[in-house]
């Protein structure tokens, strides 16, 4: 949900470089909120096991960490529109946070 955020702003950003509006971001950030509410809450109803954050077997500064790393990237995908490398670098925090909670869970 989150990698698809940034995809999103980021043809966002391609198609109108010079945007002026703080609203699409916005838009796109709520909506994903809304969408990884919405899979979670699928996840629950089947009995499964959360795969957030919160619900990790982790050191609690490991959690905290991957919590704010994903803080700053949210607050990038809405403070900086219309820049490319920004929302690469979100993509790489998503990437990386996903990439250490599955190493986590093995």
């Amino acid at each position: 949900v989150f990698t698809l955020r940034s995809l999103v702003l980021m043809a966002i950003a391609v198609r109108y470089p010079h945007a002026e509006t703080c609203l699409p971001p916005l838009l796109v950030v709520l909506c994903a909120m809304a969408a990884a509410e919405n899979v979670t809450a699928w996840y629950a109803r089947r009995g499964e096991s959360s795969r957030t954050i919160r619900d990790l077997a982790a050191p609690a500064g490991a959690q905290y960490l991957m919590s704010a790393t994903q803080f700053h990237a949210t607050t990038g995908c809405l403070l900086t529109r219309g820049r490319l490398s920004v929302q690469l670098v979100s993509l790489c925090v998503i990437q990386s946070a996903a990439f250490v909670m599955t190493l986590q869970r093995r």
